[in-house]
């Protein structure tokens, strides 16, 4: 595979912070994630209807899927078809305002992994999501 995209995260942190005892548990930085690519497909306001939709991925496999829920009070039922597997029988619920993130490197082991489809479902109209899907 020819990458000619590169779909990046950087500047993140993963941290834990115990409120009641005011002690910090986990902080790990993400300085950068790097996930070589050949097509992604970006939305930053993707209508999810309340019937399931399957998304466009921009190649027969994806690696990279990053669904953020921008609704305040809505739900997104997301379901996954790992690639020589069969579709989730149960969608994960992305909450409101969260994020459901999947970062693999295609190049890390090309053979494995990934997403061959995908598909969204809101919990009530005019539900919103950041989709990014790479490959």
């Amino acid at each position: 595979m020819a990458s000619n995209v590169n779909v990046q995260l950087i500047g993140a942190f993963i941290q834990v912070v115990d409120n009641a005892a005011s002690t910090q548990r986990v902080n790990s930085p993400i300085t950068a994630l790097v996930a070589q690519a050949v097509a992604a497909y970006y939305d930053p306001y993707f209508l999810v209807p309340t019937g399931a939709t399957a998304l466009t991925l921009p190649a027969a496999t994806v690696w990279t899927v990053v669904i953020r829920n921008i609704s305040p009070t809505n739900t997104i039922a997301i379901t996954l078809t790992p690639a020589g597997g069969s579709a989730w029988v149960s969608p994960y619920i992305l909450p409101p305002t969260s994020l459901f993130l999947i970062w693999s490197n295609y190049a890390s082991n090309p053979s494995s992994g990934g997403f061959t489809a995908a598909s969204v479902l809101a919990s009530g109209a005019t539900t919103y999501a950041e989709v990014l899907l790479a490959a």
